[in-house]
């Protein structure tokens, strides 16, 4: 083999693994990027995958021929934020009044206005708000309906606590209020942090709860996104989800 034969050889063997480095490359960058772009979530033994783009729930299904293909579900997403939960300040005395009946003026006639809306700092409605007292109220709904209730959980503690959780309402009911509380481990800390969201059935809701399949359709998947500031001291894992408050459609 002549010299020129031997470097032209030489020059393709050196093109080829570039190409094949460069194609690995492109791969590995491709396979990075499905990673941030999907999240997995596990609805009991069906796989599920969420495309954070796109904001479409796909579940893992078999075709006529065995063949596994990712199948479109019937999902909503929110954004609404967590609220958290805060140590209630003590109660002000009441202070009493005695009315003098020489002062007091004459009644006038009543009428009917619709009570102001009072918010938050953080713009939550607290005609929305719910009480430790209704909490306990409701354990007994809980504890009846919540096999009917399909919470999965894929939020993970790390820089922030992030991720999506799911809920179908597989049941009967129609929910007017449903409650979910995160807790968070703390380290030092008696008690884990607790974040609420909370879902509402009612006119102008950005946020209903959802509702049970019609005519014996599927009911559509809630996907809720996380995004929450960790507090110092954090352990890292999964964060607890519970539903702590449920009220039906009467």
């Amino acid at each position: 083999m002549s010299l020129r034969s031997t470097q032209y050889t030489w020059h393709l063997v050196v093109l080829f693994a570039g190409a094949a480095l460069a194609g690995g490359s492109v791969a590995a960058e491709d396979d990075k990027a499905d990673e941030n772009r999907y999240e997995l979530i596990k609805d009991g033994k069906n796989p599920l995958r969420f495309d954070k783009q796109t904001g479409e729930l796909y579940r893992l299904e078999r075709d006529e021929n065995g063949n596994l293909l990712w199948v479109k579900v019937n999902a909503r997403v929110s954004n609404a934020p967590a609220t958290k939960a805060r140590v209630p300040s003590p109660t002000a005395p009441e202070i009493q009044i005695e009315d003098s009946a020489h002062n007091q003026p004459e009644p006038k006639p009543k009428r009917k206005t619709s009570a102001p809306e009072i918010f938050d700092p953080e713009g939550n409605n607290l005609a929305d708000l719910i009480t430790d007292f209704d909490r306990r109220q409701s354990e007994p709904a809980i504890l009846t309906y919540e096999k009917y209730l399909s919470v999965c959980n894929a939020v993970q503690i790390g820089d922030r606590i992030s991720g999506t959780f799911l809920i179908k309402n597989k049941g009967d009911r129609k929910i007017k209020t449903l409650e979910l509380t995160m807790f968070v481990p703390v380290i030092g800390r008696e008690k884990p942090e607790e974040h609420r969201f909370l879902f509402t059935d009612k006119p102008g809701s950005s946020n209903p709860p959802p509702q049970p399949g019609l005519n014996g359709r599927e009911p559509e998947a809630l996907l809720q996104k996380v995004d929450i500031a960790c507090p110092a001291g954090h352990t890292r894992g999964s964060a607890d989800l519970k539903v702590t408050f449920i009220k039906f459609v009467e």
